[in-house]
């Protein structure tokens, strides 16, 4: 591609994000629930507004039975120490699978060598309170934790997203 047009294509694509990512459509800015617990692999609890605090942070709900998911997360772990230097962005999964399957998702995770965090959507309540119907469903959070951009289904669109984290740098 003719470098001169990707460097429209990406100013266009940042000013089109940032315009739509502002706000929803009442004008106010969309903020994660507050007080919403996961649990991670370990059995510790955490408050999902706490966790990277004041970092940016791509969020992947998934399930272990979901390829589409697999995929996904196997290429954000590819890409997450760069995406920590270059962009201040931590990746964080969390697990739709059922509360009894710990064990099991702990073990998958292990096995596929991924080294972000996982969490689990206890009971989930978290998910039903964002009303996630479908995954994989991943959330664009900026340092002030609010929601930037929803995506339902994966698209290997890791150079779009690249250039939304350095907008929100």
């Amino acid at each position: 591609m003719n470098p001169l047009i990707k460097i429209l294509k990406g100013s266009l694509l940042g000013c089109l994000f940032l315009i739509l990512s502002s706000s929803n459509s009442f004008g106010k800015p969309k903020k994660l629930p507050d007080n919403y617990k996961v649990i991670s692999t370990t059995r510790d609890s955490a408050l999902l507004d706490t966790i990277s605090k004041g970092r940016t942070k791509v969020v992947c709900f998934w399930a272990t039975w979901c390829s589409p998911c697999v995929k996904e997360l196997n290429t954000f772990n590819a890409l997450k120490d760069k995406w920590a230097k270059e962009y201040n962005t931590d990746i964080i999964a969390i697990s739709i699978d059922h509360d009894y399957s710990l064990p099991l998702t702990k073990s998958f995770v292990t096995n596929r060598g991924w080294t972000f965090p996982v969490y689990y959507d206890f009971q989930g309540l978290l998910s039903a309170k964002l009303k996630i119907d479908n995954i994989p469903y991943r959330l664009l959070i900026d340092k002030h934790c609010r929601v930037v951009e929803e995506k339902i289904g994966f698209r290997n669109d890791v150079e779009e997203l690249e250039l939304k984290l350095d907008l929100l740098k």
